[in-house]
């Protein structure tokens, strides 16, 4: 995942255009030692993922887990090593604008849904803090 503190979250993809799908990959604990998950088990900044996807896609998008492989020393695929947060299956719309920072310089970004509002704020904490509220 990139940080959400160095540039502007709306034009960090080419929304407009929609000529080319985007792949978002949720943000991982470390890339060195590669590790994808909080000691719990928990996605360690899924809601700020989640806001920027619902953020910043365009008409063709996924979201959701790169190669890591199909297991690990634990088990196979059928570990249950990746979670399926159930926020990844409410329905949000359809976008009703373009992402937009809500004034200049204030690294907070909102864009409407025709059923949830999302609004990301860059200042807060190491992701950011994300507000999704459903219509």
């Amino acid at each position: 995942m990139f940080s959400l503190h160095h540039g502007n979250l709306c034009s960090l993809y080419d929304i407009a255009s929609g000529k080319s799908p985007t792949m978002f990959g949720f943000t991982q604990v470390s890339e060195s030692p590669h590790k994808q998950f909080l000691p719990n088990g928990s996605l360690p900044a899924f809601d700020q993922d989640l806001a920027t996807f619902l953020l910043a896609r365009g008409p063709y998008a996924w979201l959701g887990y790169g190669w890591l492989g199909c297991g690990n020393a634990a088990g196979g695929c059928s570990s249950g090593m990746y979670q399926r947060p159930t926020e990844l299956d409410l329905d949000y719309g359809e976008p009703t604008e373009q992402c937009r920072e809500t004034g200049v310089g204030t690294g907070v970004f909102q864009r409407e849904w025709t059923k949830a509002s999302v609004e990301m704020d860059c200042n807060v904490g190491k992701y950011g803090a994300a507000t999704i509220k459903i219509k």
